[in-house]
């Protein structure tokens, strides 16, 4: 088995546990469960994940930023917690359209896929180099728009 082979398998086992577990850890929190709030925090988990890899090859690997990512974690739900009584409130959505939860999920999914992206182009898995320009592109964006 080569490294690329290993790699991947490591992955794909990853993304069927972390997938299993955002769910029951948003089960836990939660009652209400939507598909993007599991997408969003299986996305996160993914990132963590890709994260400790990416440091353990690096050999830079630090439990502070393990720390850090675990406070995101809590700001998350934190967050859909807020989302979700916000929602509350406006049971048809905001403006009658979109749900407040729905913007957080989205908007972690992307910011977090982005991350995702990065990490397995270090570990060394094939990017195209179209999606690392449009990601670089759109993180750039984010950057900005956050100063």
């Amino acid at each position: 088995m080569n490294i690329m082979e290993f790699n991947d398998e490591i992955i794909r086992t990853d993304l069927i546990k972390t997938t299993t577990i955002s769910s029951f850890i948003l089960s836990l929190v939660f009652k209400d469960i939507t598909l993007s709030m599991e997408v969003a925090m299986s996305v996160f988990l993914l990132n963590v994940v890709t994260g400790v890899l990416k440091g353990y090859k690096a050999r830079e690997f630090s439990t502070m930023r393990l720390e850090e990512s675990l406070i995101k974690l809590f700001g998350f739900l934190i967050l859909i917690g807020l989302g979700l009584q916000i929602d509350r409130l406006f049971p048809q959505g905001l403006f009658n359209r979109v749900h407040f939860v729905e913007i957080i999920s989205y908007s972690f999914t992307a910011y977090f896929s982005i991350s995702i992206i990065e990490n397995l182009d270090k570990l060394g898995i094939y990017v195209p180099k179209p999606v690392k320009k449009a990601l670089k592109s759109f993180k750039n964006e984010i950057e900005m728009n956050n100063k």
